[in-house]
């Protein structure tokens, strides 16, 4: 656990780098990571921090430096970040069009179109300089645009991936599914993508029930229904977060067949989730929850193997491939064992009555 001083050194650090003083941010930030009580999850906050504020002043190999050292970090996510980074620190300098800059003319003292007045103030000769006219106002051009647009939309997909997705199905009887959306965010604050996630949730059903936290946590809780409106509402959802984050990825698929048997339920539970076409988006990660069967034999996920718990399932989803999930459970039906027993204590009293009447305890019987 992170003590108070260090936690309130890396708020102020923080606030320090949104202002711009890197000096003060970083004499925090060097300060803070020396201390040994400070977590993994928050020594990679740290160090993503002195990053950024060494590209603010400039020193791109220090940066680079720290970005190396967090390629070897057991945290994805802080792995992911630090990859991203040293991309933009590793990228080649790109010339600038001359196009692209608006040139305004020199006001020095050489200037040749410069107009002199003489001002009487109080008895004293004020010389005033008129600058030289600049000329009609030039347009950006499209080059200018379209590089100020691709760069809002590439923030608006990263600041929408800083987000730990974990979605949980549970099996709650025959075609009876329960499903729950947490969200995450990696920045511990609420970012407003996850804002307009939230609002248009509730434009699409108003029963859906969401809790927020200060800290960026998210909790989408709709009411239990049968497989097929689970698969379109899940797909309904995803459709809302991909749409509003700036891509597309095919919708997932959620199927339950059942085998109804008289005692019991044989179900088959299988999800299909295809993000062949999801973006490298750093600090993104996904996984699911589900029940855990009787037998592991009947529960198999890829590429990413389960991870089994006490009583559910935990799959880590991987980006760039299709990922798949089966879970076998058999559900045994209260009122089919309930005949079973109703049936065979009948059936025992039989077998006795029958037994006691042939040992002569039976009904009494007149003389002949």
């Amino acid at each position: 656990m992170v003590d108070l001083d260090a936690s309130k050194s890396i708020s102020i650090a923080e606030k320090a780098l949104e202002k711009g003083d890197y000096n003060k941010c970083l004499l925090l930030l060097k300060e803070v990571s020396k201390d040994p009580a400070l977590s993994n999850k928050e020594h990679g906050k740290v160090q993503l921090l002195l990053v950024t504020a060494y590209m603010g002043q400039g020193e791109d190999q220090k940066a680079i430096s720290i970005c190396k050292n967090l390629l070897n970090s057991q945290t994805i996510s802080q792995k992911e970040n630090a990859r991203y980074l040293l991309s933009i620190l590793q990228a080649p300098t790109l010339k600038r069009p001359e196009e692209w800059s608006v040139k305004l003319p020199s006001l020095g003292k050489d200037s040749d179109q410069k107009i002199t007045y003489n001002i009487a103030k109080n008895n004293q000769s004020i010389k005033l300089q008129e600058a030289p006219p600049t000329g009609p106002t030039k347009g950006l051009g499209l080059g200018y645009t379209a590089v100020a647009l691709a760069i809002f939309f590439a923030l608006t997909i990263l600041l929408s991936g800083c987000v730990h997705f974990s979605t949980e199905i549970q099996i709650k009887g025959p075609d009876k599914l329960k499903m729950a959306m947490e969200i995450e965010s990696n920045s511990e604050r609420i970012l407003p993508w996850q804002n307009q996630f939230e609002s248009s949730l509730k434009k699409l059903d108003s029963k859906i029930s969401i809790v927020s936290t200060p800290q960026g946590r998210q909790l989408i809780q709709p009411a239990s229904m049968n497989s097929k409106d689970t698969n379109r509402l899940l797909q309904e959802m995803v459709g809302i977060a991909t749409n509003l984050a700036g891509f597309k990825i095919a919708p997932p698929q959620i199927t339950l067949k059942e085998k109804n048997f008289f005692i019991g339920v044989k179900q088959k539970l299988s999800v299909l989730i295809d993000l062949r076409d999801l973006p490298n988006v750093p600090g993104l990660s996904m996984s699911m929850t589900t029940n855990r069967a009787q037998n592991k034999n009947a529960m198999k996920g890829s590429p990413l193997p389960i991870i089994l718990n006490n009583s559910n399932v935990n799959w880590e989803l991987k980006k760039g491939v299709t990922n798949e999930l089966e879970v076998n459970i058999w559900h045994w039906s209260k009122l089919g064992i309930g005949v079973i027993l109703v049936a065979f204590v009948l059936t025992l009293v039989i077998v006795l009555q029958k037994l006691r009447i042939k040992m002569g305890y039976g009904f009494p019987e007149l003389p002949p």
